[in-house]
Protein backbone atom coordinates (compact mmCIF):
# COMPACT_ATOMS: atom_id res chain seq x y z
CA UNK A 1 0.00 0.00 0.00
CA UNK A 2 1.29 3.45 -0.88
CA UNK A 3 1.56 5.64 2.21
CA UNK A 4 -0.64 8.72 2.17
CA UNK A 5 2.22 11.09 2.91
CA UNK A 6 4.06 9.84 -0.19
CA UNK A 7 1.14 10.41 -2.53
CA UNK A 8 0.65 13.44 -4.75
CA UNK A 9 -2.30 15.70 -4.02
CA UNK A 10 -5.63 14.61 -5.40
CA UNK A 11 -7.56 16.86 -7.73
CA UNK A 12 -9.84 17.50 -4.77
CA UNK A 13 -7.25 19.88 -3.33
CA UNK A 14 -7.49 22.05 -6.44
CA UNK A 15 -11.27 21.83 -6.43
CA UNK A 16 -11.45 22.85 -2.77
CA UNK A 17 -9.06 25.76 -3.31
CA UNK A 18 -11.15 26.93 -6.28
CA UNK A 19 -14.35 26.87 -4.24
CA UNK A 20 -12.64 28.53 -1.26
CA UNK A 21 -11.30 31.24 -3.57
CA UNK A 22 -14.88 31.98 -4.61
CA UNK A 23 -15.68 33.30 -1.12
CA UNK A 24 -12.35 35.00 -0.41
CA UNK A 25 -13.85 38.45 -1.01
CA UNK A 26 -17.46 37.57 -0.21
CA UNK A 27 -19.10 40.45 1.66
CA UNK A 28 -22.58 41.43 2.68
CA UNK A 29 -23.80 44.97 3.17
CA UNK A 30 -26.79 45.86 5.32
CA UNK A 31 -28.40 48.79 3.49
CA UNK A 32 -25.83 51.61 3.68
CA UNK A 33 -24.89 50.94 7.28
CA UNK A 34 -22.42 48.12 7.55
CA UNK A 35 -20.32 45.89 5.32
CA UNK A 36 -19.06 42.54 6.61
CA UNK A 37 -16.35 40.31 5.16
CA UNK A 38 -17.67 36.79 5.70
CA UNK A 39 -14.45 34.73 5.72
CA UNK A 40 -12.58 37.18 7.93
CA UNK A 41 -15.48 37.00 10.37
CA UNK A 42 -15.35 33.19 10.43
CA UNK A 43 -11.67 33.35 11.39
CA UNK A 44 -12.73 35.14 14.57
CA UNK A 45 -15.68 32.94 15.53
CA UNK A 46 -14.57 30.13 17.82
CA UNK A 47 -16.01 26.64 17.89
CA UNK A 48 -18.46 26.94 20.76
CA UNK A 49 -18.34 23.33 21.95
CA UNK A 50 -14.59 23.35 22.54
CA UNK A 51 -14.54 26.94 23.80
CA UNK A 52 -16.96 26.13 26.63
CA UNK A 53 -15.15 22.93 27.59
CA UNK A 54 -11.63 24.35 27.38
CA UNK A 55 -12.72 27.10 29.76
CA UNK A 56 -13.43 24.30 32.25
CA UNK A 57 -10.01 22.76 31.57
CA UNK A 58 -8.70 26.19 32.53
CA UNK A 59 -5.53 26.47 30.47
CA UNK A 60 -5.38 29.78 28.60
CA UNK A 61 -2.45 28.56 26.48
CA UNK A 62 -4.75 26.16 24.60
CA UNK A 63 -6.24 28.01 21.66
CA UNK A 64 -9.76 27.32 20.42
CA UNK A 65 -10.28 26.52 16.74
CA UNK A 66 -12.36 28.83 14.59
CA UNK A 67 -15.06 28.07 12.05
CA UNK A 68 -12.45 28.78 9.37
CA UNK A 69 -10.16 26.12 10.90
CA UNK A 70 -13.08 23.69 10.82
CA UNK A 71 -13.58 24.27 7.09
CA UNK A 72 -9.93 23.46 6.34
CA UNK A 73 -10.02 20.45 8.65
CA UNK A 74 -12.95 18.98 6.72
CA UNK A 75 -11.14 19.57 3.43
CA UNK A 76 -8.02 17.81 4.66
CA UNK A 77 -10.07 14.88 5.92
CA UNK A 78 -11.88 14.61 2.57
CA UNK A 79 -8.54 14.69 0.74
CA UNK A 80 -7.15 11.86 2.87
CA UNK A 81 -10.22 9.65 2.51
CA UNK A 82 -10.43 10.25 -1.23
CA UNK A 83 -6.77 9.31 -1.65
CA UNK A 84 -7.48 6.05 0.13
CA UNK A 85 -10.63 5.36 -1.96
CA UNK A 86 -12.76 5.29 1.18
CA UNK A 87 -15.67 6.73 -0.79
CA UNK A 88 -16.52 8.06 -4.24
CA UNK A 89 -18.46 11.30 -4.62
CA UNK A 90 -18.99 14.45 -6.64
CA UNK A 91 -15.84 16.25 -5.49
CA UNK A 92 -16.98 19.71 -6.56
CA UNK A 93 -20.22 19.35 -4.63
CA UNK A 94 -18.32 18.04 -1.61
CA UNK A 95 -16.06 21.10 -1.74
CA UNK A 96 -19.16 23.32 -1.91
CA UNK A 97 -20.63 21.64 1.17
CA UNK A 98 -17.36 22.05 3.06
CA UNK A 99 -16.79 25.71 2.19
CA UNK A 100 -20.36 26.99 2.17
CA UNK A 101 -22.09 24.99 4.92
CA UNK A 102 -20.93 27.17 7.84
CA UNK A 103 -20.81 30.58 6.15
CA UNK A 104 -24.14 31.28 7.80
CA UNK A 105 -22.56 31.04 11.25
CA UNK A 106 -21.07 34.50 10.96
CA UNK A 107 -24.72 35.62 11.19
CA UNK A 108 -26.13 33.14 13.71
CA UNK A 109 -23.00 32.01 15.57
CA UNK A 110 -22.09 28.39 16.39
CA UNK A 111 -24.54 26.53 18.61
CA UNK A 112 -23.69 22.80 18.58
CA UNK A 113 -26.70 20.68 19.41
CA UNK A 114 -24.90 18.69 22.15
CA UNK A 115 -23.49 21.71 24.04
CA UNK A 116 -25.22 23.62 26.83
CA UNK A 117 -25.06 27.33 25.95
CA UNK A 118 -27.52 28.49 28.62
CA UNK A 119 -25.13 31.21 29.79
CA UNK A 120 -25.78 33.29 26.64
CA UNK A 121 -27.44 36.48 27.87
CA UNK A 122 -28.01 38.43 24.67
CA UNK A 123 -31.72 38.31 23.84
CA UNK A 124 -31.29 38.46 20.03
CA UNK A 125 -28.73 35.66 20.06
CA UNK A 126 -30.84 33.63 22.50
CA UNK A 127 -33.79 34.04 20.13
CA UNK A 128 -31.66 32.63 17.31
CA UNK A 129 -30.54 29.70 19.47
CA UNK A 130 -34.15 28.87 20.31
CA UNK A 131 -34.92 28.21 16.65
CA UNK A 132 -34.37 24.64 15.42
CA UNK A 133 -30.80 24.29 14.13
CA UNK A 134 -31.83 23.13 10.66
CA UNK A 135 -34.33 25.97 10.25
CA UNK A 136 -32.04 28.76 11.43
CA UNK A 137 -29.20 27.56 9.21
CA UNK A 138 -31.52 27.28 6.20
CA UNK A 139 -32.89 30.81 6.58
CA UNK A 140 -29.46 32.34 7.27
CA UNK A 141 -28.00 30.58 4.22
CA UNK A 142 -30.84 31.83 2.03
CA UNK A 143 -30.11 35.34 3.27
CA UNK A 144 -26.45 34.98 2.21
CA UNK A 145 -27.58 33.54 -1.14
CA UNK A 146 -29.06 36.96 -1.95
CA UNK A 147 -25.57 38.49 -1.92
CA UNK A 148 -23.89 35.82 -4.01
CA UNK A 149 -22.82 36.06 -7.63
CA UNK A 150 -23.96 33.35 -10.05
CA UNK A 151 -21.18 30.90 -9.07
CA UNK A 152 -21.71 31.48 -5.35
CA UNK A 153 -25.47 30.99 -5.75
CA UNK A 154 -24.82 27.64 -7.44
CA UNK A 155 -22.59 26.57 -4.56
CA UNK A 156 -25.18 27.65 -1.98
CA UNK A 157 -27.81 25.63 -3.85
CA UNK A 158 -25.67 22.48 -3.57
CA UNK A 159 -26.41 22.62 0.18
CA UNK A 160 -30.03 21.71 -0.59
CA UNK A 161 -29.00 18.34 -2.02
CA UNK A 162 -29.60 15.12 -0.10
CA UNK A 163 -27.62 12.78 -2.34
CA UNK A 164 -24.69 10.49 -1.52
CA UNK A 165 -22.20 13.37 -1.55
CA UNK A 166 -24.32 15.35 0.91
CA UNK A 167 -24.49 12.32 3.21
CA UNK A 168 -20.71 11.89 3.02
CA UNK A 169 -20.29 15.51 3.99
CA UNK A 170 -22.60 15.02 6.98
CA UNK A 171 -20.42 12.16 8.17
CA UNK A 172 -17.23 14.21 7.84
CA UNK A 173 -18.84 17.13 9.65
CA UNK A 174 -19.93 14.92 12.54
CA UNK A 175 -16.59 13.14 13.04
CA UNK A 176 -14.40 16.25 12.75
CA UNK A 177 -14.77 17.17 16.47
CA UNK A 178 -13.49 13.84 17.82
CA UNK A 179 -10.59 13.86 15.36
CA UNK A 180 -9.62 17.30 16.57
CA UNK A 181 -9.74 16.24 20.22
CA UNK A 182 -6.92 13.86 19.34
CA UNK A 183 -5.10 16.63 17.45
CA UNK A 184 -5.29 18.74 20.59
CA UNK A 185 -3.78 15.90 22.60
CA UNK A 186 -0.95 15.72 20.06
CA UNK A 187 -0.32 19.44 19.63
CA UNK A 188 -0.70 20.35 23.30
CA UNK A 189 0.90 17.26 24.76
CA UNK A 190 2.91 19.33 27.26
CA UNK A 191 -0.35 20.49 28.88
CA UNK A 192 -2.44 17.36 28.42
CA UNK A 193 -0.17 14.44 29.30
CA UNK A 194 -0.01 15.23 33.03
CA UNK A 195 -3.70 16.09 33.19
CA UNK A 196 -5.06 13.40 30.89
CA UNK A 197 -7.94 12.33 33.16
CA UNK A 198 -9.22 15.89 33.51
CA UNK A 199 -8.81 16.56 29.80
CA UNK A 200 -10.79 13.46 28.77
CA UNK A 201 -13.44 14.11 31.43
CA UNK A 202 -13.85 17.74 30.36
CA UNK A 203 -14.33 16.70 26.73
CA UNK A 204 -16.27 13.50 27.45
CA UNK A 205 -19.32 14.58 25.42
CA UNK A 206 -17.28 14.40 22.22
CA UNK A 207 -16.62 10.70 22.87
CA UNK A 208 -20.19 9.79 23.80
CA UNK A 209 -22.05 11.92 21.23
CA UNK A 210 -24.77 9.66 19.81
CA UNK A 211 -24.16 10.57 16.17
CA UNK A 212 -20.54 9.43 16.15
CA UNK A 213 -21.54 6.29 18.04
CA UNK A 214 -23.97 5.58 15.19
CA UNK A 215 -21.30 6.24 12.56
CA UNK A 216 -18.95 3.83 14.35
CA UNK A 217 -21.60 1.11 14.43
CA UNK A 218 -23.40 1.44 11.10
CA UNK A 219 -20.35 0.41 9.02
CA UNK A 220 -21.54 2.27 5.94
CA UNK A 221 -17.93 3.11 5.12
CA UNK A 222 -16.06 0.41 7.04
CA UNK A 223 -12.72 2.21 7.37
CA UNK A 224 -14.43 5.37 8.71
CA UNK A 225 -16.43 3.30 11.18
CA UNK A 226 -13.26 1.54 12.33
CA UNK A 227 -11.42 4.83 12.79
CA UNK A 228 -14.30 6.48 14.66
CA UNK A 229 -14.79 3.44 16.91
CA UNK A 230 -11.10 3.60 17.85
CA UNK A 231 -11.03 7.37 18.42
CA UNK A 232 -14.19 7.53 20.53
CA UNK A 233 -12.88 4.84 22.89
CA UNK A 234 -11.84 6.77 26.00
CA UNK A 235 -9.30 4.15 27.02
CA UNK A 236 -7.50 4.58 23.68
CA UNK A 237 -7.67 8.35 24.11
CA UNK A 238 -6.27 8.16 27.65
CA UNK A 239 -3.28 6.15 26.47
CA UNK A 240 -2.65 8.61 23.66
CA UNK A 241 -3.03 11.63 25.94
CA UNK A 242 -0.44 10.23 28.36
CA UNK A 243 1.97 8.44 26.01
CA UNK A 244 1.25 9.63 22.44
CA UNK A 245 0.81 5.98 21.52
CA UNK A 246 -1.66 4.48 19.05
CA UNK A 247 -1.98 0.73 19.59
CA UNK A 248 -1.60 -0.67 16.07
CA UNK A 249 -2.73 -4.10 17.29
CA UNK A 250 -6.26 -2.76 17.84
CA UNK A 251 -6.84 -1.54 14.28
CA UNK A 252 -6.06 -2.44 10.70
CA UNK A 253 -2.90 -1.18 9.03
CA UNK A 254 -4.92 1.09 6.76
CA UNK A 255 -6.86 2.62 9.67
CA UNK A 256 -3.63 3.11 11.62
CA UNK A 257 -1.99 4.90 8.68
CA UNK A 258 -4.95 7.20 8.17
CA UNK A 259 -5.23 8.02 11.88
CA UNK A 260 -1.55 8.94 12.06
CA UNK A 261 -1.96 11.35 9.16
CA UNK A 262 -5.26 12.77 10.44
CA UNK A 263 -3.86 13.41 13.93
CA UNK A 264 -0.14 13.99 13.62
CA UNK A 265 0.32 15.36 10.10
CA UNK A 266 -2.68 17.69 9.89
CA UNK A 267 -2.74 21.21 11.30
CA UNK A 268 -5.13 22.43 13.97
CA UNK A 269 -5.08 26.05 12.86
CA UNK A 270 -5.08 27.70 9.42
Amino acid sequence: MVLIKDMVKTKFVGTFNEVLESVKDFEIEIADMHRVHVIESLKDIKRTGKKIRFEKFNNPDIKVRSIYDHIHSLAKMAEIFLKEDVFICNEHDLACHIVYHDLCEFLISDFPTHTDTHEISSTPIQNVKNVDKEIRERYATKFLWLYGDSYQKECFEVLDNSDETAQIFEILDKIDPIINIWRYMYNYKEYVSDNAELFIKTLEDFFTYLRIKTIAEENRYPIISEIVAFLRNQENAMIYAKEQKIDSDKISKKAYTIIKVLIEETKLFY
